[in-house]
């Protein structure tokens, strides 16, 4: 049986086998998706990278999906990269379409169909979102498109902030966009109408921050912590505390089945719906 995998280093956690394992059954797929454990080791790293692209080339892989740390080091074996990973300057997909192999980002497009899609709530004018990661840069692959009016970034070292910021701010999308940046010692402002957490910030309760972050959020507004492995983060409960609506107060669940979701559009050109969406979301309850 033909194979596709979702490499990175740890990658045990990944719940993406679960996920995808039941759409290729569902669809009559006969694949197969597993886990792969890549080496830190870089000479090693190398050599398994070009086998994997090899074998993706010959037909005996289907495609990968990539986790940390290598969302960055692909891009040298590629024949093209999507503009949302151009964007993104990481890859978080590998398919085959023609005798090509591309590197594409899910995250942000993930993240955008969660929200109008499951939550129905439209990408609104201002964004606030914590952290300049990876994530950041991969959601916002995807937000700039919608031209918001203002987008404002918290961030423990506003330097790295700077950075992301300029990465799209000079992309030549969103010319009328207005940036800010904030250390964390502010808390989210009244007029922030969409609150994402992409940091690692609330994961533990020794991370969290004041009390005062989320004081203001306005409670018609929506907090999105990407993070899924808690059902109710520290940020959804201090949005819960500040008053938040219950349905506009969610985790990352729907983000990384809707980010799946599109790798697995671009490996078989299936159009997933809402309910094997929701399905994807109940096996994770499970």
């Amino acid at each position: 049986m033909k194979k596709l995998f979702v490499v990175g280093n740890p990658v045990e956690h990944s719940k993406s086998p679960e996920i995808h394992n039941h759409w290729l059954r569902k669809y009559n797929q006969e694949f197969h998706y597993e886990k792969l454990q890549l080496s830190l080791d870089n000479k090693i790293f190398v050599k398994q990278k070009h086998d994997l692209i090899k074998k993706i080339r010959e037909g005996e892989i289907k495609g990968i999906n990539i986790t940390v740390p290598f969302k960055t080091e692909f891009t040298d074996v590629l024949d093209e990269i999507d503009e949302s990973a151009k964007l993104a300057k990481a890859v978080n997909t590998i398919y085959k379409k023609g005798e090509k192999i591309f590197g594409a980002n899910t995250d942000g497009i993930g993240f955008c169909n969660s929200l109008e899609e499951d939550f129905n709530f439209l990408v609104p004018p201002t964004i606030g979102i914590l952290g300049a990661g990876g994530a950041a840069f991969g959601i916002l692959s995807e937000l700039i498109k919608y031209k918001p009016i203002n987008i404002e970034i918290w961030n423990r070292t506003t330097s790295n902030a700077r950075k992301l910021v300029d990465n799209f701010k000079y992309s030549g999308i969103s010319k009328n966009t207005h940036w800010k940046i904030h250390d964390l010692s502010r808390g989210v402002h009244s007029y922030i109408q969409l609150f994402i957490n992409t940091s690692y910030l609330g994961m533990k309760a020794d991370h969290k921050l004041g009390d005062y972050f989320l004081s203001l959020m306005p409670r018609h507004g929506f907090v999105y912590d990407i993070n899924y492995n808690q059902e109710f983060t520290i940020f959804n409960q201090m949005a819960d505390y500040r008053g938040v609506d219950p349905q506009k107060n969610v985790n990352g669940k729907y983000m990384l089945i809707r980010q799946a979701a599109e790798s697995f559009k671009k490996w078989f050109n299936i159009n997933l719906n809402k309910n094997d969406i929701d399905e994807a979301v109940n096996l994770l309850r499970d």
